[in-house]
């Protein structure tokens, strides 16, 4: 199976741990499609040999499936929406059982609350609510930072990608104003998160970055601000050309500061040379091009 690796854009799309084969469908010079395969960060860093020949077997398979079919006249064609399959159960508990499990959760200490693979709350203890400050009615069914804008800090969204994706466990800090702290430590496996809800045992200095992630929350930011400057400094190492940087830099320094019109400029003999521009007119360029 031939690999492919390119750093460091892959790691500023998930920077997490995790597993992950990719293989393509294919007969003879004809592409299907391809298969990837995800998996927790506990699984080794290469594949066994049992599971290569059954991705090997698949791919192959597959592709003859995909041929008889386009021979027939018959294609198989992607749908309008991909389909997701349902969390797999063992079992699915009776209503008495339910009832002793949010009972027993009841008894720990400290609060405790389900997030769905959507980040959404599916269950969550009184403890857990008189925590955040917020009651049970108002959290239910909502996205954690919505119903808590104080936690709309890239942190926890960081912290709550790390264990959806590598499926180990994770933790930070945050302060619920005006001045207390909440340790939050995110439980996942296949089905959802089980978050952990506790006073924090210590508190952040003033001048750690805990506390200025928390100062900065009241005017809610999140990573996605940086993210397009990471990828454009991680494409900028792939150019090799001026034509490259030019068609890079607006694609990415556009989106992340709301920019409508963007021009790259270069000087030439005591003159300015418009190299590449997006949003202005080619009259108004052709205004400013070689101007002194």
């Amino acid at each position: 199976m031939k690999r492919w690796r390119r750093y460091p854009r892959p790691a500023l799309v998930l920077p997490y741990h995790f597993a992950v084969a990719a293989a393509p469908v294919t007969t003879g010079d004809t592409a299907w499609g391809g298969l990837v395969l995800l998996w927790p960060g506990s699984h080794p860093p290469e594949l066994s040999q049992h599971e290569h020949d059954v991705i090997d077997v698949f791919c192959r398979y597959t592709g003859l499936l995909l041929q008889r079919a386009a021979d027939r006249g018959r294609p198989v064609l992607p749908g309008a929406e991909p389909r997701v399959l349902p969390p797999y159960r063992s079992y699915t508990p009776c209503p008495g059982e339910a009832m002793a499990a949010a009972d027993f959760a009841e008894r720990l200490p400290g609060g405790c609350c389900a997030l769905d693979l959507d980040g959404r709350i599916s269950f969550i203890t009184t403890a857990a609510a008189e925590l955040v400050g917020t009651e049970i009615p108002d959290l239910l069914g909502a996205f954690l930072p919505e119903a808590l804008p104080w936690l709309d800090v890239p942190v926890f969204e960081d912290c709550y990608r790390s264990a959806v994706v590598s499926r180990q466990t994770t933790s930070f800090t945050a302060r619920r104003p005006p001045d207390r702290w909440l340790s939050f430590q995110f439980h996942p496996n296949a089905s959802g998160v089980s978050v952990r809800i506790a006073p924090a045992l210590t508190v952040p200095a003033e001048d750690s970055p805990e506390t200025q992630r928390a100062a900065a929350s009241a005017t809610p930011s999140r990573a996605a601000d940086l993210h397009h400057l990471l990828h454009l400094a991680a494409t900028l190492t792939e150019a090799v050309g001026v034509q490259d940087v030019v068609d890079r830099v607006p694609r990415q320094i556009m989106p992340a500061f709301g920019i409508q019109a963007l021009a790259l400029m270069t000087a030439e003999e005591g003159r300015l040379r418009i190299i590449g521009y997006r949003g202005y007119t080619t009259e108004l360029i052709d205004r400013f091009d070689a101007a002194p």
